[in-house]
């Protein structure tokens, strides 16, 4: 009997069409795939999340700024609606006391009084001054004095007082010469007691 023996390659050609036959729908699918977006998954989401985390820091940054941003403007806010919700309160004038001649004293919103001493007499212009000021009965303290000419425009001279105990601020200070012969000046303190700002005004003369 005689035996038919097929070359290599004619043996080999079937078998490699069965195979390519075989394998050709799961590389058809491969190579589709390749295409395609990948699935939501494991895998996925950690290949994501390795491409978002630079994002994910500058977020995060740019939530703490935005916070602290926040906070700031709440407490400029709360300062302007609390503390000076209508600007400061002007006190009235007493235009029968002057400070050329002794202390004058002036009731404050909150039933304390406040005593304004400046010295020495006579006032004199480019002489130190030392002014004082004492509050009783109230929370408010003094944040600066202001002295302006009453009918003569000048530059802003202020003096800060600083706490000396019990109640009593004392500054130094001195006025410039604006003009000669006699002069009505107005000092004006600034007073703050925690909730709002108040302006005290107070005249005297000098020669």
């Amino acid at each position: 009997m005689k035996m038919h023996v097929l070359p290599p390659t004619e043996f080999a050609n079937p078998l490699l069409r069965r195979l390519t036959a075989s394998l050709s729908p799961s590389l058809h699918r491969r190579e589709r795939g390749k295409h395609l977006p990948s699935p939501p998954g494991r895998g996925a989401g950690i290949r994501d999340g390795q491409h978002q985390a630079p994002g994910q820091d500058v977020c995060l940054l740019c939530a703490i700024i935005g916070a602290l941003a926040a906070a700031l403007g709440l407490a400029v806010l709360a300062k302007a609606l609390f503390l000076t919700p209508h600007g400061p309160a002007v006190l009235a004038l007493d235009e029968t006391c002057s400070l050329s001649s002794s202390s004058c004293f002036m009731r404050l919103p909150d039933g304390g009084t406040l005593e304004f001493t400046l010295g020495p007499h006579p006032i004199r212009l480019l002489k130190p001054l030392t002014l004082q000021i004492r509050t009783s009965g109230s929370k408010a303290r003094p944040l600066e004095v202001d002295f302006t000419g009453v009918s003569t425009p000048m530059v802003f001279n202020r003096a800060f007082p600083k706490p000396s105990g019990d109640g009593v601020y004392i500054a130094q200070t001195a006025l410039p010469v604006c003009t000669t012969g006699r002069m009505v000046w107005q000092a004006t303190v600034l007073l703050e007691n925690g909730k709002r700002l108040y302006l005290a005004p107070f005249r005297f003369e000098t020669d």
